[in-house]
């Protein structure tokens, strides 16, 4: 499968359009925010997938990566990666760690959270709305690119300070 950037539609259009072509073809992978959700889309659908999206005024940006991550399609990855999982000892972390999976704040059961990121949603939205309730106002991308920056900024909508610090890496 493969990946695209949705622009310039609401979440509700395009989980509607995924629901239509099947959820199996095609479902919502990163809730980035209210500007950008991710679709990850089985190949043989991608280019209809696509159309539609254009159809409906939006805009589809094929992202560079060559598998539907946070989809269903990649369960049998995860299912080896628990094995490995179940192996590994996780300590209490001493911070705050929240969830791609639940959008929730963490602090045990990290095998079952990192074997289900694989293939459920990223719930980007909900993690930093979460945080914002939390009374979080500043935020910190170290980072090669500056990407979750925008994302930050539209969900806090004025209530956040991000710093980039992608430049010093």
């Amino acid at each position: 499968g493969t990946m695209y950037a949705v622009i310039k539609l609401d979440i509700d259009k395009v989980d509607s359009l995924c629901r239509s072509i099947g959820y199996k073809n095609a479902a919502i992978a990163n809730y980035n925010s209210y500007n950008q959700i991710v679709v990850s889309v089985k190949h043989e659908c991608a280019n209809s997938f696509s159309n539609r999206i254009k159809e409906q005024g939006g805009i589809a940006i094929r992202l560079n990566v060559n598998r539907p991550y946070h989809h269903m399609l990649m369960k049998p990855a995860a299912d080896e990666y628990l094995r490995v999982l179940q192996h590994s000892k996780f300590d209490i972390p001493n911070c705050t760690i929240y969830s791609n999976v639940s959008g929730e704040s963490v602090t045990n059961n990290f095998p079952q959270k990192l074997y289900k990121q694989i293939y459920k949603p990223v719930l980007w939205i909900d993690i930093i709305e979460k945080m914002l309730n939390s009374g979080i106002r500043t935020f910190y991308e170290i980072s090669p690119k500056s990407v979750l920056q925008s994302f930050v900024v539209d969900i806090a909508n004025g209530q956040a300070n991000v710093v980039d610090l992608s430049m010093v890496l």
